[in-house]
């Protein structure tokens, strides 16, 4: 009897830890380059919409073709073409002299078929000279990213402004 009680517990341990391997083959882990990468697409993202460069290209091109960004409980924009114009005609004309959009607590993870990523966001004005800068929005970005021939792109962005996602509300709670 004990040998028998022996073999179903390897053979249990087995078929779980066969499970757990399933799973792990779904996450191809990141390389220190594509963690860089990934960085440098969050910062190409803000710089773009900073400066609507290449007529609202530089910004639309950090997403897939067929990428989407939403604005969580108000619009989804889906297609190069859509995201090309929102970024040119949605969001007026570039600040001279100051940007405008930054990303912090930018967490990457790897993910089936990519990366999940996340970061703290918050909008400060150009100020007229000689007074201060003024924060005048923040929230969440929840994002799913992959990496195509022309390097890391968002494949969906969604934005929860002013908030974290309901998700992220437990994992912060727990700590």
């Amino acid at each position: 009897m004990k040998t028998w009680t022996i073999a179903a517990a390897l053979a249990a341990a087995l078929i779980s830890s066969a499970g757990v391997a399933a799973q792990q083959t779904d996450k191809v882990p990141l390389k220190a380059a594509d963690y860089a990468e990934i960085n440098q697409l969050y910062v190409r993202y803000n710089y773009g919409i900073d400066t609507h460069a290449d007529g609202g290209q530089m910004w639309s091109k950090t997403f897939t073709p067929d990428g989407v960004f939403e604005l969580v409980g108000s619009m989804k924009i889906q297609g190069f073409d859509k995201l090309t114009e929102f970024a040119k005609l949605k969001l007026g004309a570039p600040a001279p002299d100051a940007p405008h959009h930054y990303a912090t607590n930018i967490m990457i993870n790897p993910a089936p078929g990519g990366a999940t990523g996340s970061a703290y966001f918050f909008n400060v004005t150009t100020p007229e000279k000689g007074k201060g800068s003024t924060i005048t929005g923040t929230g969440t970005y929840k994002d799913f990213i992959v990496k195509t021939a022309e390097g890391w792109r968002f494949k969906q962005r969604s934005f929860y402004s002013n908030a974290l996602p309901p998700a992220m509300i437990g994992e912060v709670s727990a700590r």
